[in-house]
Formats: C-alpha cells, sequence, structure tokens
C-alpha cells in the first residue's frame, strides 16, 4: 500500500487494556474520532484500500482473484432498542 494505514470495521474492535488517562487524553479521542465514519466515507476508504491491495504483486503470484464489485445486501434498518 502507498501509506502506513490499516482500516479495520470499528465493528470489529474494542479499546481494550487502555488506562482511563490515556483513553481520556486527546490522542485517544483522535484516534476514535477516525472510526466514525460516515457509510459513504467508510465504503471510498474500502474501495481505496481494494484498489492498493490488487495492485500488490503477491496478489497475482500467490493466485489470488479479488472481485471490485461490492457485494451488497437486502435488509432492514431497525431503531434503537429501549430498555426499561
Amino acid at each position: 500500500m502507498s501509506n502506513d494505514y490499516l482500516y479495520l470495521p470499528p465493528e470489529f474492535t474494542i479499546v481494550d487494556g487502555v488506562p482511563d488517562h490515556v483513553k481520556k487524553g486527546p490522542g485517544m479521542r483522535d484516534a476514535l474520532m477516525k472510526t466514525k465514519l460516515s457509510p459513504v466515507e467508510r465504503m471510498e476508504r474500502i474501495k481505496n484500500m481494494f484498489d492498493e491491495l490488487s495492485k500488490q504483486k503477491s496478489i497475482a503470484q500467490w493466485g489470488l482473484q479479488l472481485e471490485s464489485v461490492p457485494s451488497t445486501v437486502e435488509c432492514t434498518v431497525l431503531g434503537a432498542a429501549q430498555i426499561f
């Protein structure tokens, strides 16, 4: 890749074992804000990562084939649950 960033969906990550003073510091706030992307921004970054990944020589050497079009899933978005 052209940069040193690795993008993970925030749904698959958790901040664990970090002291409270670090979690509440400005560096952590900045890091957490980078994970709060709109769906459009997130898809754009994933597409950019895919483009960079597909240029890697090792992909061809390993015989991997990557689909450039993301899968779509029809779904219903539910409202937030209320806990009583």
